[in-house]
């Protein structure tokens, strides 16, 4: 299975991604480390389901350097976590296709349609088709310890709160 923008050009959302080869994000704050989200430990997350928000608060230590990092996940359509470990720690998070989506859930679509989850829809086509139109990304967490798992959302945002010496 083709992930990142491989996948997305594949599945013809080529359009989306930026000169930075990231789809839908925003980098905001210092230095450019590997997205400044690689070696980042999650210190906590909040899921706002009223306003359609996931937002993980995050450090990242290496030698004297310390940086507090958000990761702001806008227009929520549905999310699934695992391995919620205290210390979990960040490996990347990627922007999949949707199509890629749709082939990792493909159980628990099956098993969570007739709830209405993650939104009405009579065929995968027309999941396809509806998630598109609402602009919809698949934002793939992967760990090196701990929680893992994935976000539909129109927007990831990262941005570095505080950036400090030890």
């Amino acid at each position: 299975m083709a992930r990142g923008k491989a996948g997305a050009e594949q599945a013809g959302l080529w359009k989306n991604w930026g000169p930075d080869g990231l789809a839908g994000i925003i980098l905001r704050g210092a230095g450019n480390r590997m997205s400044q989200i690689h070696g980042n430990r999650i210190l906590s997350y909040t899921v706002d389901l009223g306003n359609e928000r996931i937002v993980f608060d995050t450090e990242y230590h290496a030698g004297a350097q310390h940086e507090r990092t958000a990761i702001v996940f806008g227009s929520v359509c549905a999310h699934a976590f695992e391995n919620e470990d205290k210390g979990s720690i960040i490996f990347d998070i990627e922007a999949a296709s949707l199509e890629d989506f749709i082939e990792d859930n493909r159980d628990l679509l099956g098993q969570k349609k007739r709830y209405g989850w993650p939104l009405l829809y009579a065929s995968e086509a027309e999941l396809l088709e509806k998630l598109r139109e609402a602009r919809q990304q698949y934002f793939v967490i992967d760990s090196s310890f701990g929680l893992y798992g994935w976000v539909l959302a129109e927007t990831m945002e990262i941005e570095v709160t505080d950036v400090s010496a030890a």
